[in-house]
């Protein structure tokens, strides 16, 4: 367990002459500015993700929350267009496979925190299918406004409540913060490629038993005909999503942890 420390005191193998740039002796923290915190317990804590230290935090998340939104509306416009373009690979079906705006989510949720990401994860789904591409069902729209938030909660709580990852300091043991880090990757992979296809299979199923002029394009039967491959290139398209997921919270998500530190600690 870490113990907090007294922050004046003497850092051992610290020299004030050493280049400037955030690093760490332990359970000592150096920024890039110079200045010195310990890494706690309280820092690994689920309260928290939940918690406002003070004003100057709060408006940070919210602003963070509203250029992150901003990123996510661009992306997602992206990929109504990669959408478009692997209608070819379904029959023709339009299906909700838009990796960029959940990236950008996925980036964004260390940032912010699980409530704002939520609340952006809710929203976006409902802006890109009724303003940006409203050839999507309405009921797919409500699956995916659905999924999205849960499955930034699930990332959320895999990464930093099982594993107990901090998102403004690093655990101080290189060996272990590897492992802290790369474990939830596999849970978040396989969660995350299951919960989509279940989502797009139940909006297909919905398609077909509403039978409107939307629902004769894309539904269950369409996406299942033949020998099922739509659901095999469905679940490898997912794995992939997913995988491209994992592979930047790995490699990015310490960089926001500075940023993080900067601006709401």
């Amino acid at each position: 367990m870490i113990e907090e420390k007294d922050i004046n005191h003497i850092i051992e193998g610290h020299s004030e002459t050493e280049e400037k740039k955030d690093h760490y002796h332990g359970i000592h923290h150096i920024t890039a500015s110079g200045t010195h915190d310990d890494v706690t317990d309280e820092d690994f804590s689920i309260k928290r993700a939940y918690q406002f230290r003070n004003r100057r935090e709060l408006i940070f998340k919210i602003a963070a929350s509203g250029v992150f939104l901003a990123l996510a509306l661009i992306f997602t416009w992206l990929d109504s267009l990669l959408e478009d373009s692997l209608e070819a690979l379904f029959g023709g079906i339009k299906v909700p496979i838009r990796i960029l705006d959940f990236l950008v989510l996925v980036l964004a949720s260390p940032v912010i925190g699980p409530l704002f990401g939520c609340i952006i994860a809710f929203l976006l789904p409902w802006i890109h299918g009724m303003i940006i591409d409203p050839d999507h069902f309405w009921f797919q729209t409500m699956i995916d406004s659905f999924v999205y938030p849960v499955m930034i909660f699930i990332i959320w709580f895999f990464y930093y409540v099982v594993f107990k990852n901090s998102n403004y300091h690093k655990e101080t043991n290189k060996h272990i913060d590897f492992l802290k880090r790369i474990f939830p990757q596999f849970f978040i992979i396989i969660i995350g490629t299951i919960l989509f296809t279940l989502g797009t299979v139940i909006s297909m199923w919905a398609m077909n038993g509403f039978q409107d002029s939307k629902a004769q394009d894309g539904s269950l039967n369409q996406f299942l005909d033949g020998k099922n491959w739509h659901l095999l290139v469905l679940l490898v398209a997912e794995f992939i999503r997913f995988s491209i997921c994992s592979i930047a919270i790995f490699f990015i998500e310490p960089k926001t942890r500075i940023i993080n530190h900067h601006f709401a600690y």
